[in-house]
This record gives structure tokens, sequence and C-alpha cells, in this order.
């Protein structure tokens, strides 16, 4: 088959896309390169969150799932994630800085969510028209925000005609996650895992939705729920680091970034686990100081 075609599902490539926009299959560079293997795009709190945990503790903050369902990069580069003023988190594990001009969806392949869209409509009861449409228009919202509503409305639409559809789950929860919406994602999640009990990727974003509420005792619950069985789960342990730093234990919140550390899945993620581990070393030291210099001196 030529190469500008899909391998998996024949349908025309995008020039330069990086993932065929009909199933999704992973492409090189470019669109006629070899395969690769998706990416996925761990979801825990970007560096310039780390301030407000400490400061604030876990009702401030959004820590970052571990993303089950990982969006190939769109053409162009993906979607950021972060806290204000933070490089945000991208496919392929990019920084977007801050003021960066805004990354667009070319106009071939939104042209080509519009038909994909039309033939959908047309065909209400094809499930699999509908899924493989609302995986495409989340993976566009990775780039372009404007594209999860109608993701939403198109997962929805599978899930009214087939209740139990644990992709369809699984989506809206992530979609209600990046929206910040904790009670809509937590609802999603208990659902999926009703279908699949101890998915530790969900069971941990569910747990990250608890401690975006200021529930950190239950979101520990779940984390620690998640190591038990697997002891080495990256975002688990990191995300349990910020739960039981928002309680103020910073001694226990080291230990479990030093784990964190030694699961890391690449260097940027354990030089990140390192500042956090620097920061809360020095917020250590500065706490044993401060009630030495605010205690009366002894009397003779």
């Amino acid at each position: 088959m030529s190469d500008r075609f899909c391998s998996q599902c024949g349908s025309e490539l995008v020039a330069g896309a990086r993932f065929c926009i009909r199933c999704g299959r992973p492409l090189g560079a470019g669109a006629g390169g070899a395969p690769r293997t998706p990416v996925r795009i761990g979801r825990w709190a970007p560096l310039a969150v780390f301030g407000a945990v400490l400061v604030v503790g876990a009702a401030a903050v959004l820590a970052g799932r571990s993303n089950p369902i990982p969006p190939p990069s769109l053409p162009g580069g993906g979607g950021g994630r972060g806290g204000a003023g933070a490089a945000s988190v991208v496919p392929g594990g990019e920084g977007v800085p801050p003021g960066h001009p805004p990354i667009e969806i070319p106009a071939d392949v939104v042209k080509t969510i519009g038909e994909m869209r039309q033939q959908a409509e047309a065909a209400p009861d094809d499930l699999e028209l509908w899924g493989r449409l609302a995986s495409v228009q989340y993976r566009a919202g990775m780039i372009d925000k404007g594209y999860l509503p109608a993701a939403t409305g198109s997962f929805e639409h599978v899930l009214e005609r087939d209740p139990k559809n644990i992709d369809a789950l699984r989506y809206l929860g992530n979609i209600a996650f990046d929206q910040q919406q904790p009670v809509r994602a937590i609802d999603y999640y208990v659902r999926y895992l009703s279908l699949k009990p101890g998915d530790p990727s969900v069971t941990t974003d569910m747990a990250t939705m608890y401690l975006s509420r200021g529930d950190a005792k239950t979101a520990i619950q779940f984390y620690q729920q998640v190591l038990e069985k697997e002891p080495a789960f990256f975002e688990a342990l990191f995300n349990l680091g910020i739960a039981v730093r928002s309680r103020g234990d910073t001694a226990e919140a080291v230990s479990y970034f030093e784990r964190a550390k030694a699961a890391a899945p690449d260097d940027r993620a354990r030089q990140q686990v390192d500042q956090m581990i620097a920061r809360l070393s020095a917020e250590g030291g500065a706490a044993a100081a401060a009630p030495g210099q605010a205690q009366p001196a002894a009397k003779p």
C-alpha cells in the first residue's frame, strides 16, 4: 500500500500528520514515516503548581492524571496543561512556554473532522463510527479546547445507546478531569471501575479528583490501593506525595517522592521530582529552625 494511505484502515493520510485521522494509528515523521509507539502523557502536576500545594494544600491543586487513553499528537503539536505560568505538558513531553503562539489545527484536518461528523450524523446507530469521531474530537481538544464539548456530545451519544461502553466512560471522565469538574469525573470513573475494577490509571485519576476537591483522606486511600498492587506506579506515588504533604507530613511526602523518582518514566520526570524533593527538604529545614527562633529564652 502506498505511504499515502494508512496501513491499518486504508484511509488517505493528511500530509505532515503524526497519526491517522480515521483510526488514530501513530505515524513517524510526516505522513509517510514508519509507525511509532503511541505517546503516553503523564498527567501529573507541573512544577509551577507545586508552590500552591506547599502553601494552600490539596484544595488548590489538580495533580495530573495518568491518562489511560493516550491521545497521539495532532499535526503541529499537542494541547497544553498545567498551572498558570507553567510550561504545558503536551504529547511527546515537549514544553510549550508561556506566551507561545497558539498551535492551530491544520485546515485539512478540520475539514476531515467535519466530514466524519456528517458521516456519523447520517448513521446514528453506528457506534464504531461515533466512537472514532469522538476520539478524534478529543485529540483535537488537546490543541483546541473548543473541540471538547463536541467530543463530550459524541461520547454521550455512544453512552446513550451503550451505557456500559467502557471507552466512552473513560474518555468522559478524562474530559471532565481536563475541565476541572471533579464531581462529574468521579461519577464516570466510578462507573468505569464498576466494569473494570482495579484499573490503576483510572483509580489514580479518581483519587486525584478527590484530592482536587480537598478530600485528601479519600485520595490517599485510593492511591494506596493502587500501590498495593503496583508499588512502582509513578503517578500514584507522585500524587500520593502531594496528598500527604497537603496534610503537613513533609517527611512522609519526601519518602513517596523518592519512590516516585525511582519509578519515573524519563529523565525529565526525575528532574522535576528532584526539584520537588529539594523544595520540600528546604521547607523542612526552615520549619525546624523556626520554632527555635520563636521560642523565648529559657530562664536560668
